[in-house]
């Protein structure tokens, strides 16, 4: 199957790969926080910073769902994938939230000045980084498709239109003298920070709400069922004169349930022949999905 074999190798060097940038990035964005005491650099490195221990819980993850299935787990441990986007997602959305808060009431209590204009040198080395770090995420993963890895180009992405917007709002409250930029600039960090979040918090919470309705529909990947229609098409083809047309998979409450449509010439089918090749199709499902169990519908087609 795909889902343990080159994709889950594609995941963890992507995943190697994340944790190198998230460790460069994090060290260069805290220190430009600290020298430069900005609300929004500070939210720029918090965003790269968290993703240290995230990027080292995903490889975890991404090797417990190569785990094949046992009579606990019917479709293995696929399920840690959405549990884990859906514990990213509102862990960013955490954040975005307490810095969208703290950055009302600095504004309410009469804004801050801004820093010099490193922060707009910071800002373009970290846009350009993030970018890089994105752009090699999906190369090394170019080949397979992987909804963990989607989600870690698109956090790398949002990571470099952050340090971009941070770059340009501070460039403008810096270089421009217009009297009336100028007196809004001290409320320019918070602003941005607000509008950040505005901007990144929907696309967080819909993640959220796909993931957590993955996990609750409890529904086996596509990889799931190409496995079913493979292990079925090959029971149906030894059988001789029969075809397989329609397969549905259900995972619930710790089973699967597998039914097939399969077509037959009328010359062919009896009792005797349909009750031995279900329960082929039954073994065959059972020994690769523990506690799985298997039905096939019989349509009975004209001779030639």
């Amino acid at each position: 199957m795909d889902t343990t074999g080159a994709t889950a190798v594609a995941e963890r060097r992507a995943y190697v790969v994340s944790l190198v940038g998230t460790i460069v990035l994090a060290i260069l964005g805290l220190g430009a926080a600290l020298w430069t005491g900005s609300q929004a650099v500070l939210m720029d490195g918090l965003f790269t910073m968290v993703g240290i221990p995230l990027s080292i819980v995903s490889m975890v993850v991404v090797r417990l769902a190569e785990q094949k299935p046992t009579a606990e787990f019917p479709v293995g441990l696929i399920q840690a994938r959405p549990l884990l986007e859906l514990f990213k997602s509102l862990f960013m959305a955490g954040i975005l939230v307490l810095a969208i808060l703290d950055s009302v009431q600095t504004l309410i209590n009469g804004g801050r000045a801004l820093p010099g204009a490193e922060v707009f040198f910071y800002a373009v080395a970290a846009a350009a980084g993030c970018s890089l770090f994105a752009l090699l995420v999906a190369w090394t993963t170019r080949k397979v498709r992987s909804t963990l890895t989607r989600l870690e180009v698109r956090n790398w992405i949002q990571d470099a239109v952050l340090s971009l917007a941070i770059g340009v709002v501070f460039a403008v409250g810096t270089w421009v003298r217009h009297p009336i930029v100028q007196a809004v600039s001290i409320y320019l960090d918070q602003v941005l920070v607000i509008v950040i979040g505005v901007v990144f918090l929907p696309i967080t919470i819909r993640t959220v709400a796909s993931s957590g309705k993955e996990l609750l529909l409890g529904a086996p990947n596509s990889a799931t069922r190409s496995e079913a229609v493979r292990l079925l098409s090959d029971v149906v083809a030894s059988a001789g004169g029969a075809g397989l047309r329609d397969v549905v998979v259900i995972a619930t409450g710790g089973r699967i349930y597998v039914t097939a449509d399969v077509m037959v010439s009328s010359a062919t089918l009896d009792l005797n022949w349909s009750t031995a090749l279900r329960a082929d199709a039954e073994r065959a499902v059972a020994k690769r999905y523990p506690r799985a169990s298997c039905w096939l519908w019989f349509y009975p087609v004209a001779d030639a």
